[in-house]
């Protein structure tokens, strides 16, 4: 099915070193190390590829370093330019966050981490960037899971330490917390239990930093009969102090209707916090080359961009019988919802086309050929199979530095996802996760 994609050989040194892995107990362990398919199945571990992908040392550290450094840049002036709010109005949920006024009171500094969802088509040559494909900025997901999965790897395979570099994220996460505080007030949905999360939260004990979490529907009650109170300080409830807010929810527009006390509680008070519910403006995928409008870019770094996103446009009526004429040159996808859904590729655009019935909220993207590797798939086949490569970022960004001192940022890791069966590379959508590390060499 991927024979015509750019296929990544593994080295010699590590197929030697998976060839004799012992499924059942990796299995086992994976589970022990709460690495499973769901907070409800607890007895089933994460879907995930024996052999690991692993990235050359100088492409991670000077080519994927700068583009994400660039789109850092390009997203954090985007959105503190006035001059732009005007065209973040892709969708109902951005104007429903614009009309709670949150673009008109800005924090001076956020504090965040951010996805950035990419390709490798090709070679890892410094010529080559990872496209970008979508942004995920608020509620990013997989922070416990690609930190511990990359721990059990290390500890399940003897000598693998010997060709990748050690596992760093957990220090660079730490570090990105502690420029808020080590306390933690985090909203969640009603009534789950995300493994994710508490892998995470067990992650940073050791550097001093914890989590109090929190439902939502509690949260937004607690707030609206004032047992909580928020400031630029923190949050405070029932004689506790927290150092900040972490909202691991409220990305879609049913929340924001159903908890917009939260919403203008957040803009009112300034509120100190980890990842600000701004940069969800940002997220819609119709408005990933307004990062090519970004003031204060350079020459080279408006090149950049213009050689890493594919070609984007809103749908309209205009382009659809384009669409239907060539569906395996286009991406079509709903502009703010995410894990792989409503994307559609193929010969699912022409029956989806027909079933949409308000284009806003809809766009298309350039078809993007993502590179291929082997995998092994625990509990699953042994084939080709596709893979995105998606980097997670740590930034802070002060508004009120020099344009130079505004950012520090730091990429601590790469999420690893591959599908065997389909284009979509989600692992909500039948794809499986694989162990990513930087080569030693």
């Amino acid at each position: 099915m991927f024979s015509s994609h750019y296929k990544d050989k593994v080295s010699k040194n590590i197929e030697e070193l998976v060839v004799d892995i012992d499924k059942e107990r990796l299995s086992k362990n994976l589970i022990k190390n709460k690495l499973t398919a769901s907070s409800d199945n607890l007895t089933k571990n994460l879907p995930v590829s024996i052999i690991p992908n692993v990235i050359d040392k100088k492409y991670y550290d000077t080519v994927v370093h700068r583009t994400c450094s660039v789109i850092t840049k390009a997203l954090m002036n985007l959105l503190y330019d006035k001059e732009i709010h005007s065209q973040l109005n892709g969708s109902n949920l951005a104007s429903l966050l614009k009309n709670y006024g949150i673009l008109e009171k800005l924090p001076t500094v956020i504090t965040g981490t951010a996805r950035y969802d990419m390709a490798i088509t090709g070679p890892q040559t410094f010529d080559n960037p990872p496209s970008l494909i979508e942004l995920n900025l608020v509620e990013v997901g997989g922070m416990g899971w690609v930190s511990s999965l990359a721990k059990t790897y290390l500890s399940e395979i003897p000598g693998l330490i010997d060709y990748v570099q050690p596992n760093i994220m957990d220090i660079s996460f730490a570090k990105n917390f502690r420029n808020i505080g080590r306390k933690f007030l985090r909203v969640r949905d009603d009534d789950k239990n995300y493994e994710d999360d508490i892998l995470f939260s067990e992650s940073m004990k050791p550097f001093g930093i914890s989590f109090f979490t929190m439902p939502i529907s509690k949260f937004s009650d607690k707030l609206e009969s004032s047992e909580i109170k928020m400031n630029n300080n923190g949050v405070n409830y029932k004689e506790r102090h927290y150092d900040g807010l972490y909202i691991r929810t409220m990305t879609d527009e049913q929340d924001i209707k159903n908890y917009s006390n939260i919403v203008k509680a957040i803009v009112e008070s300034y509120v100190s916090m980890y990842d600000h519910p701004s940069l969800i403006l940002l997220e819609d995928k119709s408005r990933i080359p307004l990062l090519k409008q970004a003031k204060n870019l350079k020459k080279d770094e408006i090149e950049l961009l213009e050689k890493i996103i594919p070609k984007t446009r809103s749908l309209d009526s205009n382009f659809v019988s384009k669409l239907k004429k060539n569906p395996n040159d286009y991406v079509l996808k709903n502009t703010s919802i995410h894990q792989g859904k409503a994307v559609y590729l193929g010969d699912n655009i022409s029956e989806k086309l027909d079933n949409i019935k308000d284009y806003k909220g809809w766009c298309v993207q350039d078809f993007v050929k993502f590179n291929s590797m082997d995998a092994d798939v625990i509990n699953g086949k042994n084939s080709l199979g596709i893979y995105s490569f998606d980097c997670y970022v740590n930034f802070r960004y002060d508004s009120r530095l020099r344009e130079k001192d505004k950012l520090k940022f730091d990429v601590p890791g790469i999420l690893v996802r591959g599908s065997q069966n389909n284009l979509v590379v989600n692992v909500s959508s039948g794809g499986y996760f694989i162990p990513s590390f930087i080569s030693r060499n």
